[in-house]
Parts: structure tokens; C-alpha cells; sequence
């Protein structure tokens, strides 16, 4: 099968990042997977690197492309693609009118959480050229048939996946450059820094637990007004914890990093689905998490998990005082291997083509 996967995006997220993975495993799945992306973007070059089939396309407007999508709905033909796949919101538009006009499905895999309803004539029209909405956790497909026109139909929930080395019992070493203070509990957030993200709570728990340290691996949300990443370097040593916090910039290779944790804490506000929660997760280290949005779900009946509410530091420092060192957990993730999701992907593609 040709599979169409379409990104406008311009930044190097999870969205591009899962994207660009299933890409990747169609591919090793014998289909014909068609990257249209952006040039020069962190995403074009690494679906360079990987040596998949690139088409460079213009950033479509968000709202009301048509002409831009009667365009791509001819090149989609030109190429025989057979259907079109994206996960970007900001592709909706353009993606729905494009399949449609080419007389393919459209897949949206679902990487954010709905913010409001969406019940509009606009959203139905939009919804409508939806063939396929597959979401991450039954959650959020719950929450797609209640707030969107989506009927039952259309909406499927696959859960997102690892590669299998995130599920090996081996643990890796750290460079001796990253090397941690070994008397104290190691906890590490990692992902990019945001209100949102709960870092500064994170900060905040740190007077009243003493014996913990924290690992900040990231970087400040591209193009927004000033920078977070020195507001939690400032909030850090308000609170006079500088010397327990070590911020990093991003890393391609972060498992290393989890195995040299004793906790990974997922603080945000509400999160859609945290890869970085089923990376921490799949290394068998002790995982605290907010209770709210897919990470309820996520850590749900898993050993060596503790549930907090969101924004609430006086919780979070209880939990982090009460991290055990140095365990490690054995959990059920099958459903997040990349066979379990390949297999359901097939199916659906299978469907599609009949």
C-alpha cells in the first residue's frame, strides 16, 4: 500500500517524532510510505537520514486551504498514494479536504487531547472527511465521540508504542560526564519546558524532600515569548535547591538516562499520552504521575506507580520522599510493543483497502 504520511509542522516534538516512527515501521512492513514535510525541518532531515521517501510541500495555511489542498489532492493522485495519514490538528483542514478530493481515506492519529467541544458546522464538515480518528488510550476516544461529530465508527484506539530495545532488561551506563551523586534519589523530568509541563512544581516539592535530586532534560517551547528554562533556573535558586537541579539540553539517546534514575515524575497539568511516562514506564523504574489526562490511564494497575494531584507540590514531595532507591519493576506493556501495534495498524489498513 502507499501510505501518505503529512507533517507542516516545523518543530521536532513527539507528534513528528511518532509520525516519522510509524512511517518508518510501515515501511519495514513492506508498504510504501511517502513522508510530505516541510524542507529544512528537524523532521525532513531525519526521514532523510532514515532514507525514506521524501516530497517537499509549502506550510498550508490552517484554516480554509483550498486551493492548496485541490493542488496536493492532484499530486496525491499523480503518485498513487492510497491513503493519507497525519496527526497534526493543524493538518486537519488541509488533510480532510486533500483525501477527499482524491478519493482516499484519511487517518488522524490523535496526539493531543481535545481542548473544548467541537460540535460546530464547521466541525462537522471538517470531522465529516475523517475516515479513521484512531486515539492513543480509550480516554481520549471516549472524549472524541462526546465533544466531536465522530461517530463510533470512525473513531478506533491503538495505543502508542516503543521500539523493542526500550522493553530489553539490560540497563545501560551513563557517560562518565553525566555521572549523578550517588547518596541521594536521583528523580529526572524530562521533555520540553513549559507552565504546563510541571517543572516549577517539581522545583517547588524540592525543599521538603531533602534527599532527592532532580534531572531537567529539555528545552523551552520553540517561538514562544520568553524563555521558561531561565524562569526555572531563577525559581531554582529562589528556592535554594540550585545545587540539587541539573538542567541538560535535549538528548537523541535517553535511555542511559532513565537507567540511571531511581523516579521519573510526569508533573504536567494534564498530559495526552507521555511518551516520556511509557519510556520510564518500559525501563522498570518507579514513575509518579498526575492524575489527569492519559497518564491516569497509563499508570492504572502498574506495579512501582504513584497517582498525585496535579499542581499540588505538598503531594508531590510525599511521593518523592517515599521513592524506594534503586528498584526496579516488571510490567505488562504488550500492548505498547511495536509488534502488538504494527498488528493492529494492519488490521486497520487491511479494512481500508477492502
Amino acid at each position: 500500500m502507499n501510505i501518505g504520511f503529512l507533517s507542516s509542522s516545523t518543530g521536532w516534538g513527539g507528534l513528528e517524532r511518532n509520525l516519522l516512527r510509524y512511517a518508518r515501521w510501515m515501511s519495514e512492513e513492506g508498504h510504501q510510505s511517502h513522508c510530505f514535510i516541510v524542507p529544512s525541518t528537524p523532521i525532513e532531515k531525519q526521514a532523510r537520514a532514515e532514507g525514506q521517501a521524501c516530497h517537499a510541500i509549502r506550510r498550508h495555511p490552517r484554516y480554509f486551504p483550498w486551493r492548496s489542498a485541490w493542488l496536493f489532492s492532484r499530486r496525491l493522485k499523480r503518485l498513487k498514494i492510497e491513503v493519507l495519514w497525519v496527526r497534526d490538528p493543524r493538518d486537519l483542514a488541509f488533510a480532510g479536504l486533500s483525501a477527499q478530493w482524491a478519493g482516499i481515506p484519511l487517518i488522524f492519529q490523535q496526539g493531543m487531547q481535545l481542548a473544548a467541544p467541537k460540535r460546530s458546522v464547521w466541525h462537522r464538515m471538517r470531522f465529516r472527511r475523517v475516515t479513521c480518528w484512531v486515539s492513543p488510550t480509550h480516554g481520549l476516544a471516549e472524549q472524541a465521540l462526546d465533544w466531536t461529530p465522530l461517530s463510533a465508527h470512525q473513531i478506533h484506539c491503538i495505543p502508542l508504542a516503543l521500539e523493542d530495545e526500550w522493553f530489553s532488561a539490560t540497563k545501560r551506563k551513563l557517560d562518565p560526564i553525566d555521572s549523578l551523586e550517588p547518596e541521594k534519589i536521583v528523580v529526572g523530568l524530562f521533555g520540553r519546558f513549559a507552565p504546563l509541563k510541571g517543572q516549577a512544581d517539581l522545583l517547588r516539592a524540592l525543599p521538603l524532600a531533602p534527599q532527592v535530586q532532580v534531572w531537567f532534560i529539555g528545552e523551552s517551547t520553540p517561538n514562544e515569548a520568553g524563555d521558561f528554562l531561565q524562569e526555572l533556573i531563577q525559581l531554582s535558586e529562589e528556592l535554594g535547591v540550585s545545587e540539587r537541579v541539573r538542567f541538560e539540553p535535549p538528548k537523541e539517546d535517553l535511555m542511559p538516562c532513565y537507567d540511571a534514575l531511581d523516579a521519573f515524575a510526569m508533573c504536567s497539568a494534564s498530559e495526552t499520552f507521555g511518551m516520556v511516562t511509557l519510556e520510564a514506564l518500559s525501563r522498570g523504574i518507579y514513575v509518579i504521575g498526575t492524575d489527569a489526562g492519559g497518564t491516569s490511564e497509563l499508570l492504572n494497575g502498574q506495579p512501582g506507580t504513584k497517582l498525585i494531584p496535579p499542581g499540588d507540590h505538598h503531594a508531590l514531595a510525599k511521593a518523592l520522599n517515599a521513592v524506594p532507591s534503586k528498584s526496579r519493576w516488571i510490567r505488562n506493556l504488550a500492548v505498547h510493543t511495536r509488534r502488538a501495534s504494527v498488528d493492529q495498524w494492519s488490521a486497520l489498513l487491511s479494512k481500508l483497502c477492502a
